[in-house]
């Protein structure tokens, strides 16, 4: 028997994982605007301001192309005499494997939002007429775009023939030897594996400070017609832009011949000829892909937010705010573009038995003639995209995956799946 195994090497787009935790000042913060004289004027303001931002990308470009021949037959036999004349060929087995793993982008950042220490503003026993101006603002911006661009090409020509043989001018003799002829069974399967591009980001969730432990603003005992100014601002935003684009495409040709065999002008004995199966499987799998995002950078506070204004004198004015915004944007794509076309022509037929005569002895049985079955499918498999956004998510097909600041039990989950469809 012909054994072809043919199983390119397993091309596996990057996976590139990364940590990262914005550097965040987490000492206290102090204003203090206090005991000022008369018309006195104070400004003071501190800016924090922590900016992240990640691009990474995997472009994947694969060409998978496989040419198998396989042939056992075009054998002849002819002008034999005396005994008989028998002919078996062997069979042939191909198997193709192309397996593409698509590009991963895991990202795991915290969101430096305020300090991880307490906020304080004292305005405190200024004189009258005095101006105090304090503000304390906390910005943090976190930008994440992560793509995947993947061009899979998988070509397979198959051709496997144990047919095409011949049997003629054979002479068994008086003894009628016969002429028998057998061909070999043909199998050949094809196996197209492409993953989809996967991105896997989560922000906060435990990897970097998620809030100032306090905030207080005091503006107490200002004389009269002081005016005090005091506000903390926490701003944070999140962007995230998640993309996947692919294309496939699976070419298959497979062409298979047990068949257009030929016995002709054999003299004595008994005919038979017998063409073997054909079998013929091609498989396309193209794993889905997906996006999965976990946002937790709300710069919540984790302590209390104070504001005290009192035992102030007639006609001062104190003004104070805290703010806290929180903008969270998401963008998630997939593109996927597949084409799958097969052509299968199998044959266990067109053969011929013709002119052959029982011989000396006079007996001969009907000449036996048997075709071979043909059993040939294709199987295409799609996935299509998905997009997840929350915590605790899951990833197709590996169950459930709750994000504690690293990509650990992520990309463990992912190895999971490729396990099970490889």
């Amino acid at each position: 028997m012909l054994k072809t195994k043919i199983a390119t090497g397993i091309a596996t787009a990057s996976i590139l994982a990364l940590s990262l935790v914005p550097a965040v000042a987490s000492a206290d913060t102090t204003v203090n605007e206090q005991g000022n004289g008369a018309g006195a004027v104070s400004n003071a303001v501190v800016n924090n301001n922590t900016n992240s931002t990640v691009v990474t990308s995997n472009t994947e470009n694969v060409t998978n192309t496989n040419n198998v021949n396989t042939n056992t037959g075009g054998n002849t036999q002819s002008f034999n005499n005396g005994g008989s004349t028998n002919m078996t060929t062997g069979s042939s087995s191909t198997d193709v494997t192309n397996t593409t793993s698509g590009g991963t982008n895991a990202v795991t950042a915290g969101c430096g939002c305020t300090n991880g220490g307490s906020t304080t503003v004292n305005l405190n026993g200024n004189a009258a007429f005095a101006t105090d101006n304090a503000a304390v603002n906390n910005s943090t911006n976190n930008t994440v775009v992560a793509s995947n661009d993947s061009h899979v090409y998988n070509t397979n020509n198959v051709n496997s023939n144990t047919g095409n043989n011949s049997q003629s001018f054979n002479n068994g003799g008086t003894n009628g030897g016969g002429t028998s002829m057998t061909t070999g069974l043909v199998t050949t399967t094809v196996n197209n594996t492409t993953g989809g591009g996967s991105n896997v980001v989560s922000l906060g969730s435990g990897a970097g400070a998620s809030g100032a432990q306090g905030v207080t603003i005091n503006e107490q005992g200002n004389g009269p017609f002081a005016v005090s100014n005091g506000s903390v601002n926490n701003n944070s935003s999140s962007y995230v832009v998640l993309s996947n684009s692919a294309e496939i495409k699976n070419h298959n040709n497979l062409n298979s011949n047990t068949g257009d065999n030929d016995q002709s002008f054999n003299n004595g004995g008994n005919v038979n000829l017998t063409s073997g199966p054909v079998s013929a499987r091609v498989t396309h799998p193209n794993l889905p892909q997906f996006n999965v995002v976990s946002t937790d950078c709300g710069c919540a506070m984790l302590g209390n937010e104070k504001i005290a204004n009192g035992n102030n004198a007639a006609f001062a004015v104190d003004n104070a705010a805290i703010n806290n915004n929180s903008n969270t944007t998401v963008v998630a794509t997939n593109l996927e573009d597949v084409y799958n076309k097969t052509n299968g022509n199998q044959n266990t037929g067109n053969n011929s038995q013709s002119f052959n005569n029982a011989g000396f002895s006079g007996v001969m049985i009907d000449p036996s003639l048997t075709s071979g079955p043909v059993d040939q499918s294709a199987t295409n498999t799609n996935g299509g995209g998905s997009n997840s956004y929350g915590n605790g998510l899951s990833l197709p097909g590996a169950g459930s995956v709750s994000f504690t600041g690293d990509w650990t039990s992520v990309m463990s989950a992912w190895s999971m799946f490729w396990s099970s469809v490889l």
